[in-house]
């Protein structure tokens, strides 16, 4: 066995949110990934599908966990910013500040239209435009999740007095694509914010300032490229996407956008470890419609072969920033 590295790495499982996510044996599910030491679970939202939302699952493995990230896979198309901050914000305040926020920027697959009409503005925008509108969305999210200060929470029984009014503000976000006044109508998230992923590929990466970036790219070589680079856009803990295929199972991740890794669960570990080695990643992202005791079962050994997250702070954003310093050169 390779020895871990002298730095934290951080794995993930980026899963199709399924109506199976709704069976009692989920939660039981998820607590073995977190006992196996996965550090984000993902669960996407796939556009035009009939797959479930993601958020009430999450908020469902929020109760039955204590450490695990739980992220929503989100198009930008699918929800206005407050509803999305506010649904997101809930999940922050359920999980003790574990949520995450993958900013999925698809273009909407079906005709999204709200009564103001700008939704549907943001919707038919041409290309370079839609960039502008993602990153928009973003920023009138990231204005509202900052429209409660943290210690605008009083709770004073004696005076009756909830929340100091004095320190929740409106946001009065005007942009080309969306706007809001404020502030939410939900208290503010332990984290500040959720943490916020994005993808990148060869054809360009996120639209919007992220937390961590999400690498997909066909071969080990291309993803070292690619990870090359995000590292120059800024700083950003930077996953590698994959796609394991253990013990000949087949994985239906979609070709070319994760690296594609075959064998025994032996194997598969000791070859995604060295993959992470020779891209530079921050860690992988385990990509598929895969079986959670084959997912657990990757994670066991891959993080064997690693020093795992550290397992505190409590707060997700807080943890990963813990990984983004051990990496930075001293």
């Amino acid at each position: 066995m390779a020895s871990p590295p002298d730095r934290p790495r951080v794995l993930a499982w980026l899963s199709p949110s399924d109506p199976s996510a709704a069976l009692p044996g989920a939660l039981d599910a998820v607590r073995e990934l977190e006992r196996a030491g996965l550090d984000l679970l993902v669960l996407e939202q796939v556009p035009g599908t009939a797959r479930l939302d993601p958020v009430p699952a999450l908020t469902a493995f929020a109760h039955a966990t204590s450490r695990i990230g739980l992220v929503a896979g989100i198009p930008v198309a699918d929800l206005p910013p407050f509803l999305l901050a506010r649904a997101l914000g809930a999940l922050d305040l359920v999980s003790g500040g574990r949520s995450g926020w993958l900013v999925e920027e698809t273009r909407p697959a079906l005709d999204v239209r709200d009564d103001t009409g700008r939704w549907q503005r943001a919707a038919d925008a041409p290309g370079p435009e839609w960039a502008d509108a993602v990153a928009e969305h973003v920023d009138t999210a990231c204005l509202l999740w900052g429209s409660w200060e943290p210690d605008a929470v009083v709770i004073d029984r004696e005076s009756g007095v909830f929340v100091d009014h004095a320190k929740v503000h409106p946001v009065d976000a005007r942009g080309r694509f969306f706007s809001s006044r404020g502030p939410l109508n939900t208290p503010p998230p332990p984290q500040g914010r959720p943490v916020l992923l994005g993808t990148c590929a060869a054809d360009g990466g996120p639209g919007a300032a992220v937390d961590v970036v999400v690498v997909r790219a066909a071969d080990p070589t291309s993803a070292a490229v690619l990870v090359d680079r995000c590292r120059r856009d800024g700083p950003a803990l930077v996953l590698v996407a994959v796609a394991p295929a253990v013990g000949g199972t087949p994985n239906p991740a979609p070709a070319g956008d994760a690296v594609g890794i075959c064998g025994d669960a032996a194997t598969v570990a000791a070859e995604l470890s060295r993959l992470v080695a020779m891209t530079g990643a921050d860690g992988l992202v385990l990509c598929g419609a895969l079986d959670v005791r084959t997912v657990a079962g990757t994670a066991s050994a891959v993080t064997a072969h690693w020093t795992p997250a550290p397992p505190g702070p409590a707060h997700l954003r807080d943890r990963l920033l813990a990984v983004e310093s051990a990496g930075a050169p001293s």
